[in-house]
């Protein structure tokens, strides 16, 4: 290529990327890597078209061989850093690869961003904080560091309930710091600000007791002044004739396999048969739930895109009704929720816990579920819909569980919930169950990432002692199937208290393996205690610890009553999937014709 058909590549390449024409500047700065891979520009702007046509895979082989051939900057580490994020490569290359950014680059503020998210992904949060606060040392205006330093615990597991004050400490404190802190009043500031949206979310909050509707409130104003620092800007008000039929909007990054569409698909899908129903799937995953959204929206809508993007596609939508299904499980939807995208918004006791948003127009859950003061723990108004507000579905294949064995035969008792909800003062009680028969064996399935289940195992261990601990099980992730048919192996399967099962404890009743709770007084801890009334158990529902004793206790020593009590499960078990009663309430709030029901 002779200089002047390098210049003349490089103009239309320059132009079509001005133009934000990616599919014809890729093809340009290739041709001029091909002739000159020393070409430091034309590599970043290949790399960058590459990314914005959704090429991810490519995009991360050209940043290697660009930072093979020599171009060891900041920007590339920082690039390839986030593309081994997007691509979900393996925590250890993660953590491999932010540790030579480090190494090579190591005044830089980037690397240490880069190896706190990677100490993160691995569980690893106490050395996640220390990366953060390297970069503060480095950076003391460092945006995206100051939002994401508190918002994580110091342990993936607690080991006491001290470690449980001492997050909500920090994060209460981490968070006035944050507010009283000054944004940058520059050009750089709504791309600081919107990587600070995307980085992080307080998830954690979910598993420390409490309702925490005062703290999420605070937590939701910073959010919001995030966004607007990003360039988010609420939904202008429009003069438009109403439409026939209202347009409905749903967006969450979990329409695929995941509990959260598991629980909430059916039931809005048949609520919006009367609405022009939108699916906005924040994912790029594809699947069995993912076809049934699309077969049942008039759009269907996915893809990867940053907040500020995503933002832009609902303006553009211009919904009646905006429904997140879950606000709190990551960043991009709870950014989104600080913004007005539609005259109403409303989100899903799927994640159940306050959004803290004064934009959102009604929190949407389980009159079943809730106690008779819970307008106290949401900012949100509150919308009690009939029954358990899910259209839970019954597995295709349902194993016959196992019945109370022979004197001399082992008992096997389960808690199946993720090892989040373990909490430490739950330990003694694993150890008073273990007491009462020495047949009795214990299964966990904690669903952590190693560094998570291996702590949590070692709290478990020391609480219950070698002795005990010889009649407990661990458990890998399982593929469903083996996961039901884990479940229908045990005798009884124990909730967690403060946070109670959804799916899980729905998936053992229709197998007909009784669940013994411990009912709460917020919403995540009574689901089950909601569905064992339904189903006519309630005496399943123990008031304390020690009643949950009592009633492994009686259920263990007669058989003819476990078994009876399996019957009675059996012949109820379909009032876990009929949602009739919750649809009529949906629609009138879809259709206008009601605010809220609290």
């Amino acid at each position: 290529m002779t200089p002047e058909q390098r210049l003349q590549v490089w103009q239309e390449a320059q132009t079509a990327l001005d133009q934000q024409d990616f599919a014809n500047a890729e093809p340009r700065f290739s041709a001029l890597v091909q002739a000159d891979e020393q070409d430091y520009a034309a590599q970043v702007n290949w790399g960058a078209c590459m990314i914005r046509m959704g090429r991810l895979a490519d995009a991360e082989l050209q940043t290697r061989l660009a930072i093979a051939n020599g171009h060891r900057t900041s920007l590339m580490f920082q690039r390839m850093a986030q593309l081994l994020l997007a691509l979900d490569r393996p925590v250890a290359e993660r953590l491999a690869f932010a540790r030579a950014f480090v190494e090579m680059l190591p005044d830089d503020p980037a690397a240490y961003v880069a190896l706190a998210f990677a100490f993160r992904a691995e569980g690893d949060f106490a050395m996640s904080r220390k990366a953060w606060l390297r970069v503060l040392d480095k950076d003391p205006d460092h945006l995206l560091a100051a939002w994401a330093v508190f918002q994580y615990p110091e342990s993936i597991v607690p080991a006491d309930a001290a470690a449980e004050t001492a997050y909500l400490n920090q994060f209460d404190a981490g968070l006035a710091a944050f507010a009283n802190r000054r944004f940058p009043e520059d050009g750089s500031l709504p791309r600081r600000a919107l990587d600070a949206l995307e980085s992080t979310v307080p998830f954690h909050l979910a598993y420390q007791p409490g309702a925490h509707a005062e703290r999420m409130a605070a937590y939701a104003k910073q959010l919001r002044r995030l966004a607007l620092a990003a360039g988010l800007r609420d939904r202008p008000a429009l003069s438009r004739a109403p439409r026939s039929k209202p347009r409905v909007v749903v967006f969450s990054a979990h329409l695929h396999l995941h509990s959260v569409s598991r629980v909430w698909r059916e039931l809005l899908i048949e609520s919006s048969k009367h609405c022009e129903l939108i699916a906005v799937h924040a994912s790029t995953i594809s699947d069995g739930s993912t076809d049934i959204w699309r077969a049942h929206s008039s759009q269907f809508i996915r893809g990867m895109r940053n907040t500020g993007q995503w933002s832009v596609t609902l303006h553009q939508l211009d919904p009646d009704v905006l429904i997140f299904l879950d606000i709190g499980m990551e960043p991009g939807s709870a950014a989104l929720a600080s913004i007005r995208h539609a005259p109403r918004q409303y989100v899903t006791w799927a994640h159940p816990l306050t959004s803290g948003h004064l934009q959102i127009d009604g929190f949407l859950s389980s009159d079943a579920a809730e106690p008779a003061d819970a307008s106290a723990n949401y900012v949100e108004p509150l919308v009690r819909l009939p029954g358990l507000a899910s259209s839970y579905r019954f597995p295709k294949v349902l194993p016959a569980p196992a019945p109370i064995p022979a004197s001399d035969g082992e008992i096997n008792i389960a808690c199946v919930q993720i090892g989040y909800k373990l909490s430490p003062d739950q330990d003694a009680t694993w150890a008073a169950l273990l007491d009462l028969d020495p047949r009795i064996h214990l299964h966990f399935t904690p669903n952590l990432v190693p560094r998570g289940a291996a702590k949590l195992r070692a709290r478990i261990d020391a609480a219950l002692g070698p002795e005990r601990s010889q009649r407990v099980h661990w458990h890998p992730v399982m593929m469903f199937d083996d996961y039901l048919a884990h479940i229908s192996r045990q005798q009884l399967i124990i909730d967690t208290e403060h946070y109670s099962g959804g799916l899980t404890s729905a998936d053992a009743l229709s197998l007909g393996v009784p669940v013994v709770t411990i009912e709460g007084d917020t919403l995540r801890a009574r689901q089950t205690a909601a569905m064992l009334r339904l189903l006519d158990v309630p005496e399943l529902i123990a008031p304390n610890r020690a009643g949950l004793l009592g009633v492994v206790q009686q259920l263990l020593s007669d058989p003819e009553a476990h078994a009876a009590l399996r019957q009675r499960l059996a012949a109820t078990r379909p009032r876990l999937a009929d949602f009739r009663h919750a649809v009529p309430a949906i629609r009138a709030l879809l259709a206008g014709r009601i605010r809220s029901l609290n």
